[in-house]
């Protein structure tokens, strides 16, 4: 009996786990808004919404020279990209139009294959944190910041 209860622990934290690292494949696009015209279908406004979460994602994570090499691409590779894209409907009353609002999400592995075909390499550091430990060399004494401007520590490697 508490073999059966640890195998069910260890798949239970296996399956948390995978939901958990999957999300690490996606880029996400959120608060692209359109306005929806009168004869204008949701299949047609989707796509715009896609287009412009693509232009959007690749002005964030390229240079603009490798956005370049990225004007030629055909619509059809671009809907490829896309995991899934969430569409909800806001109403303004007093201008009596709509405003539709995207989030879409990218497939993170299908990006990276795309750009490394077309020769493009990227970087996404929004969620990362660097840590900059400013260094003064001066008359071979070496002074490190520590805590405040006031307070520089000496550190003399020659001792």
């Amino acid at each position: 009996m508490k073999l059966y209860k640890q195998i069910i622990i260890i798949l239970v934290v296996f399956l948390k786990t995978e939901t958990l690292f999957s999300e690490n494949n996606l880029f996400n696009v959120n608060n692209i808004q359109l306005e929806k015209k009168d004869k204008i279908s949701n299949n047609t406004l989707a796509d715009q919404a896609i287009k412009k979460g693509f232009n959007q994602l690749v002005s964030k994570i390229l240079l603009k020279e490798d956005i370049n090499k990225l004007s030629d691409l055909d619509f059809k590779i671009i809907k490829q990209l896309v995991t899934y894209y969430q569409m909800t409907s806001l109403k303004e009353d007093e201008k009596k139009e709509e405003l539709v609002k995207f989030s879409i999400t990218f497939d993170k592995d299908k990006i990276h294959d795309l750009f490394y075909k077309r020769g493009i390499l990227y970087s996404e550091i929004t969620n990362k944190e660097l840590y900059i430990l400013p260094v003064l060399l001066k008359d071979d004494e070496i002074f490190v910041f520590n805590n405040n401007s006031s307070s520089l520590c000496r550190f003399n490697p020659a001792r």
